[in-house]
């Protein structure tokens, strides 16, 4: 969303066209003078209504460039770019379709991980001109999934909103009592509660953390399906008076400014946006060695680098800058001004531009 707001003026032309009935991305981007479109279709041949309504508003418009943003979208972006000759890119977020994606999901088998790569990697190839991969590790990893030619793969970081690090501290203060007075430290997570995010590890570090830090308060802040056995593994540990479960919000930035420490123990990740969000407003960072993290925090000077699936590594880390509140506020300070030279929304919008005018040059359009 960030960068079509920022895309649409004098250079580019932008239009949303979206799927789903229900976007609540809709009326903000509408808000700032992108037109919204919706191609929502239901009943027989549904998805082949949808692939036809954009591609008459592709016409209509006279656009010279599809762009997906997910999976579904790739699908019907894709086809209708073969409808009508205008060239499609996709924007590649997450890493291929890697076994670690079936490690501690009940939802997933082999063989489904298996078909849906396949299906996927399909589309993008026959589909799709060009790629925009979000970190180098999302690119080596789809570029081996899906067979993508390494050369069609560029690497357009995701940009911060301008002034995200802005925060007001009388209400970052206030939040942080009204979560966890007296906490010390306050440990924050940002994420959906799927099994790829890795919070049960978080919450079996939590025993032996509160053994040596007793007034420490782990709070987590995202929606899913994992909700409730996470909270029920927080209750048979023992440690459910020290975490809580906030659910989805819209407060993110000031949530990070209130902790001491920020922790991303996921399975797998592409870029990890909620890291890059932690380091932006100067909070000491904990992240696995998964995907994209190692691209954002330097392990020992921007932050700290755990193996996945390690509690006891999660429990070192913690203690280790918990007790060391001069490491935690030089870490923060570096991974500030690191993020905001890599991952400036104006440098986004550069390569996104660089990559749109490529692509209708090759077209020849």
């Amino acid at each position: 969303m960030l960068n079509v707001k920022h895309l649409n003026g004098a250079a580019v032309t932008s239009y949303v066209c979206h799927l789903n009935g229900r976007n609540r991305l809709a009326p903000e981007i509408a808000a700032s003078g992108v037109p919204v479109f919706s191609v929502v279709t239901r009943g027989p041949l549904a998805g082949f209504r949808r692939v036809l309504k954009i591609a008459a508003l592709v016409r209509k418009l006279n656009i010279d460039v599809i762009h997906a943003t997910n999976y579904s979208a790739e699908l019907h972006a894709g086809l209708a770019s073969k409808v009508t000759g205008v060239p499609a890119i996709a924007t590649l977020t997450s890493i291929g379709y890697e076994p670690v994606k079936l490690v501690d999901n009940k939802r997933l088998s082999r063989s489904k991980l298996l078909l849906i790569g396949f299906v996927r990697g399909a589309v993008l190839r026959w589909t799709h001109k060009r790629y925009a991969a979000v970190c180098q590790y999302v690119k080596e990893s789809n570029v081996k999934s899906f067979h993508l030619r390494p050369e069609r793969v560029t690497i357009i970081h995701r940009g911060l909103p301008d002034g995200f690090e802005n925060t007001d501290r009388a209400r970052v203060e206030a939040l942080r009592v009204s979560l966890a007075p007296g906490a010390d430290p306050l440990v924050v997570a940002v994420g959906r509660l799927i099994p790829a995010k890795g919070h049960k590890y978080l919450l079996q570090a939590m025993p032996a953390v509160l053994a040596q830090l007793p007034k420490a308060r782990l709070v987590v802040a995202g929606g899913g399906w994992l909700d409730g056995s996470l909270k029920k593994a927080a209750q048979d540990l023992g440690v459910s008076h020290a975490v809580s479960f906030l659910g989805s919000r819209d407060d993110v930035p000031e949530l990070l400014a209130a902790a001491d420490i920020f922790v991303m123990p996921s399975l797998y990740e592409g870029a990890g946006v909620a890291l890059v969000e932690a380091c932006a407003v100067g909070v000491a960072s904990i992240a696995t060695r998964v995907g994209g993290l190692p691209e954002v925090i330097e392990d020992g000077r921007t932050g700290l680098i755990v193996e996945p699936q390690s509690p006891d590594a999660l429990v070192s880390a913690i203690v280790r800058l918990a007790r060391d509140p001069t490491m935690r506020a030089a870490m923060g300070s570096e991974a500030r001004r690191h993020v905001k030279a890599t991952f400036s929304i104006a440098d986004s919008v550069r390569r996104l531009e660089g990559l749109y005018k490529t692509v209708v040059s090759q077209n020849g359009r």
